[in-house]
């Protein structure tokens, strides 16, 4: 259970998770997969601090970070759920596969509401340098595993 941002879920049997670093201790986790793809799938909770507050305007922010950040452009979105909650997922790809670089990334984005608070964003996302199935799979895991629970803190 993240006590702080109000969300738990399981790591598939046979992988190994581990705390994101810094900028962002205690945020979620991580999971280096080995294999050929470079893949790596992560959850992080954080507060809506651009107070956003709408999940459409939540996932095109998200999209245009990564864009930026790795060169990619959308090649899809589509309404899904995480947590019991309305989620959008989006797939960002590479025009030019790029060896070892990030060419594709997918991503599901929710907001948790919280009584008279900044609402809480959930990002569950798979980053790899080449397409692997797998790792679909994996992402996809653990986001069918989350649950919300009470914060602590």
């Amino acid at each position: 259970m993240n006590s702080e941002y109000g969300f738990s879920t399981q790591v598939p049997l046979g992988l190994h998770a581990f705390r994101l670093g810094p900028p962002a201790p205690n945020h979620g986790i991580g999971i280096n997969l080995k294999g050929e793809s470079g893949s790596y799938v992560w959850i992080n909770g954080e507060y809506d601090a651009l107070m956003l507050g709408d999940l459409a305007a939540l996932a095109d922010s998200e999209a245009s970070s990564f864009c930026r950040e790795y060169g990619l452009k959308i090649i899809g979105t589509r309404s899904t759920h995480m947590a019991g909650l309305d989620a959008i997922e989006t797939e960002l790809q590479s025009q030019k596969a790029e060896p070892g670089a990030v060419n594709y990334l997918r991503f599901t984005v929710t907001l948790a509401p919280r009584n008279g608070e900044t609402g809480i964003v959930l990002l569950a996302g798979l980053r790899q340098k080449s397409r692997d199935a797998s790792a679909d799979r994996v992402l996809s895991a653990i986001i069918a595993s989350v649950r919300l629970g009470g914060r602590t803190k």
